[in-house]
């Protein structure tokens, strides 16, 4: 019975490395948590117990395959020297997947998954210097300490079996053995297989994510995506969808012209990370962009308006495609299907606007540069365009020198243009070329320097650009490519303050008489191109998920917006936010028909997704 024993003690050996490993977690969030009763707290380690078994099992499997054939056998050949070192290297990656998950779920809110990893080896330098903040340092300790202690242990668990045993015991003890694996992989004797699902308990995501197996999640991420995985957003039929969509479109509802000029020239900046936690106007901190909050003084602003991703990758296909994000993936990165997308900028071409694009950064990070060449820019400008001593930041050049840069190349565009800029200051690291306007080596002031930096670079463009020629046949459009979770430190992921976000239209070809209005309707990024082909007058059919924001009032309009895997809705009285993986509603306030409108639009995206 000596196999059972050992089978026993390793099983307890990992339930106790899975058990200190969630310890550090909930300790790095213990902030976030302190909300929490602490009956819910211990939940987590009891909600945990079998994803961790389930792990357990995994990584047994292969010892006990050898073992079942020493027992039958008769005959012993595997070592503990064997056993010590399979399991040290099973030690050394997971906690090297642990140390990388507190990095990335305080970043992301999420979980580390197979993205993290494609992201990491196809951009190794971007990734490397994302992480660069506040933390890292005590991350790697853990790291270092996680390994080295459990290494050491390891050595008291480790016993090899003796198989001389009569037949019927040798059959009875291999199957005893590989049964209890079996169980255990699968989670018991229920008829559906174990899921993350089983892990949750509380409708506090983080409650969840802390009691979900860190390995075991990112395992089963890596096997759905490589095995596809069409059927993660299908709540209903497809012949559904559209009359469950239908009533929430406003197609049939009349806008105002809000333009003085028919053919404007039309400039997108796009700013990076600029929650509107930093626009007090938009309910955010005072002093942080007074120069975005004196735009919107002259332009017409909105105050609803919503990220549809959580990061740049999902934000600018959401902004110049109306398209929106698709949790799990990121179309942006998939050549084959991104080039099937719409774009404003080819609209804009095909009318004989002449069209650019320049970001200071690397334009091939996640499939930028295919993205741009493909959807009617003429004209890429990147990192690799400016002087050596003008890439002054760790991802390229500074938003100071690029937008200087931008108007120096809007300046030789022939008119009518349409000009891209995407700014990347506001970044991690969060650093700037000067002095910070807020003290301290915190983040959430690094954060507030860098966006204060970043708005000051803006208007002095801005304030550059009244004097040229070109600038009062101009239209520019101002949005966020997603909200943050700093400087507040603390939305999570499936709140929707978290992807609250800035939406402005400025410039004098504005009618006086629309200028410094706020706008109370609900919106995303992914309404902006209906709302400016509609006023320029060019076809706007082929944005199917796009919204006129101008042809709506308050009570009307939404806001869809998706993580990596869950989605929220909102509009004016009520909001709803979903957790795919546990299959649960985290928050849900008015509507309950929010709910039903909310799946059957993730499905409509990643059905659309998954035929480009």
């Amino acid at each position: 019975m000596s196999y059972l024993i050992n089978l026993i003690r390793l099983y307890a050996f990992w339930l106790i490395f899975f058990l200190v490993e969630r310890l550090i977690f909930v300790f790095q969030f213990w902030e976030t948590l302190a909300d929490a009763a602490w009956s819910e707290i211990l939940t987590i380690f009891l909600a945990a117990l079998r994803l961790d078994a389930s792990m357990a099992g995994y990584v047994l499997v292969f010892p006990v395959i050898c073992w079942t054939i020493e027992i039958l056998l008769g005959k012993q050949f595997v070592s503990a020297r064997f056993l010590l070192l399979y399991h040290r290297f099973f030690i050394g990656l997971f906690a090297l997947i642990s140390a990388i998950n507190l990095n990335i779920y305080r970043e992301w809110g999420a979980k580390v998954n197979l993205k993290v990893f494609k992201i990491f080896f196809n951009y190794p330098y971007e990734s490397t210097i994302s992480s660069l903040e506040t933390g890292i340092g005590l991350t790697v300790g853990i790291l270092v300490v996680q390994v080295l202690c459990f290494s050491w242990l390891i050595r008291f668990f480790i016993w090899t079996g003796n198989p001389h045993y009569p037949w019927l015991t040798r059959i009875a003890l291999s199957l005893s053995v590989l049964g209890m694996t079996v169980l255990s992989v699968r989670g018991g004797w229920q008829l559906a297989p174990i899921s993350q699902s089983m892990s949750y308990f509380s409708a506090k995501p983080l409650l969840n994510h802390a009691s979900v197996n860190t390995e075991w999640n990112l395992a089963k991420d890596v096997v759905t995506n490589l095995a596809g995985n069409a059927d993660d957003f299908q709540f209903m039929k497809s012949s559904q969808l559209d009359s469950i969509l239908k009533p929430y479109q406003l197609d049939t509802l009349q806008s105002p012209q809000i333009l003085q000029v028919k053919r404007p020239n039309v400039v997108f900046i796009i700013l990076e990370s600029f929650t509107a936690d930093v626009v007090s106007s938009l309910g955010g901190e005072k002093g942080i962009s007074p120069e975005l909050e004196n735009l919107m003084r002259q332009g017409i602003s909105f105050s609803n308006v919503y990220a549809s991703g959580d990061r740049t990758d999902k934000g600018l296909i959401a902004v110049l495609s109306a398209f929106p994000a698709q949790a799990t993936k990121s179309i942006i990165s998939e050549t084959a299907k991104q080039e099937h997308l719409p774009s404003i900028a080819q609209v804009f071409k095909e009318q004989g606007y002449h069209t650019s694009f320049l970001y200071g950064g690397e334009s091939e990070f996640f499939g930028f540069k295919p993205y741009v060449l493909s959807h009617g820019f003429d004209r890429l400008t990147d990192k690799h365009a400016f002087a050596a001593k003008d890439q002054n930041s760790k991802w390229g050049a500074h938003d100071g020198v690029v937008f200087n840069r931008f108007r120096n190349e809007i300046a030789q565009l022939k008119q009518p243009f349409f000009a891209t800029m995407l700014t990347l200051s506001n970044h991690e690291p969060f650093e700037i070329p000067e002095s910070p306007r807020f003290p301290g080596s915190d983040l959430p002031n690094r954060f507030r320097s860098t966006a204060f930096y970043t708005d000051k670079s803006l208007g002095a463009f801005i304030h550059s650009a009244q004097k040229e020629a070109w600038f009062k046949n101009t239209l520019f459009v101002i949005v966020a490519d997603h909200g943050h979770r700093l400087p507040k430190e603390k939305y999570a992921i499936s709140e929707a303050k978290r992807f609250h976000i800035p939406l402005l239209f400025f410039g004098d070809v504005i009618k006086p008489e629309f200028r410094g209005r706020q706008l109370a309707v609900f919106g995303s990024q992914t309404d902006i191109a209906k709302s400016l082909l509609g006023q320029v007058g060019f076809d706007a059919s082929r944005f199917a998920f796009s919204q006129d924001l101008f042809a709506t009032h308050s009570d009307q309009g939404y806001a869809f917006f998706d993580w990596d895997n869950g989605f929220g809705v909102i509009r004016k009285g009520s909001f709803v936010s979903f957790d795919n993986a546990g299959k649960r509603i985290i928050k849900q306030e008015g509507s309950q028909n929010l709910m039903t409108f909310g799946q059957a639009y993730m499905q409509k995206v990643f059905t659309t997704y998954e035929a480009y």
